[in-house]
């Protein structure tokens, strides 16, 4: 048993010594005895926990898109029509949703999906729910949407910033159904500004905007793919 014990103890400084600081610390308390009692290296391996736990916290980068997400991925709703699926976001408490036109195209009515309940939680018929389309604005391709069920209880809705605070470089958050990959996080970045800027359903039509901001993100499901969002 007293063996055992001394293998572990040894193994486990072992592993500390990948580091030239711990190292120095066990050389300054062991000095160089290499008989080494367990009871004593028990009670330094116990002085260094406590140490740790006393030591400040720091709080990595992925703190706060978790945070970001727990907060707002309840937001953001699985739209559904004959055609496909889609993203959309909650933006008044009354049921207004914005989405794209490309999206909701020519429907009147799309099938909604709140986000449930739980980490890896299946949408179920009680997260279901029913949206008007009230409003299209195709050249700027933009869907205003209207939740039928209006005695459901709805998520903080988010708020529109100003166009004034957006700067190239400042940190961006998505979070939708890329490729069915359901309420996905990623982070990007403004990466431009693009007066002028033109584009197209087909090559038979074109549209242009006077102010256009690029959103460079990662996708999620390709890591060596980046895709662009554009707001108009």
């Amino acid at each position: 048993m007293r063996v055992s014990a001394f293998k572990l103890i040894f193994c486990f400084f072992t592993l500390l010594a990948t580091s030239a600081q711990a190292n120095t610390d066990v050389d300054f308390v062991f000095g160089s005895n290499k008989s080494i009692s367990p009871n004593r290296a028990a009670k330094v391996i116990a002085d260094y926990f406590a140490h740790i736990e006393k030591a400040p916290k720091f709080k990595t980068r992925g703190m706060a898109g978790a945070s970001l997400y727990s907060t707002w991925a309840p937001s953001v709703v699985l739209i559904i029509t004959d055609d496909g699926i889609g993203s959309g976001s909650i933006i008044s408490a009354d049921g207004l949703i914005l989405t794209n036109w490309h999206v909701v195209e020519e429907n009147t009515e799309v099938m909604l999906a709140f986000m449930p309940k739980g980490l890896g939680a299946e949408v179920s018929d009680v997260d279901v729910s029913y949206a008007d389309v009230i409003h299209l604005a195709r050249d700027k391709d933009l869907a205003l949407l209207k939740i039928s069920d209006t005695n459901r209880l709805l998520p903080e809705p988010f708020k529109f910033g100003q166009l004034d605070d957006i700067q190239i470089g400042l940190d961006t958050h998505a979070i939708g159904h890329p490729k069915g990959e359901f309420w996905t996080y990623t982070r990007g970045y403004v990466s431009q500004y693009r007066p002028n800027y033109e584009w197209s359903y087909s090559e038979m039509e074109k549209f242009k905007t006077n102010k256009a901001y690029q959103v460079q993100c990662q996708y999620p499901a390709q890591p060596m793919m980046s895709f662009s969002y554009y707001w108009l």
